[in-house]
């Protein structure tokens, strides 16, 4: 009897954990639709990062603000130049980002 109880206990994820995916999904969504979009993105991009949504999304998701924001900026002033090495950078980005998820 107590192998189910700890199953069921065990079975129902913690919600921190929860938000804190959600957060980090959020905003690895957010970088790779900047960096593989268009300039109108990076408007849309810029608007989202003044948000409290923005600000809840880093606080939850366990990242340093500052340090998202810098991806952002980087991945941001790639624009400037040739696209396929802004869509590698990016791509690069979302991958470490996926992978620091997993951690």
């Amino acid at each position: 009897m107590e192998s189910r109880q700890e199953e069921s206990e065990n079975s129902h994820p913690n919600p921190e954990a929860g938000s804190q995916k959600f957060a980090r999904a959020l905003l690895i969504s957010g970088l790779r639709d900047m960096g593989l979009g268009d300039l109108a993105g990076v408007l849309e991009s810029r608007l989202w990062r003044r948000t409290l949504i923005f600000v809840f999304a880093c606080q939850d998701s366990g990242w340093d603000k500052s340090w998202i924001e810098s991806i952002f900026s980087s991945v941001e002033d790639l624009h400037r130049g040739d696209a396929s090495v802004r869509k590698e950078v990016t791509n690069q980005c979302v991958y470490l980002l996926k992978y620091l998820d997993k951690e």
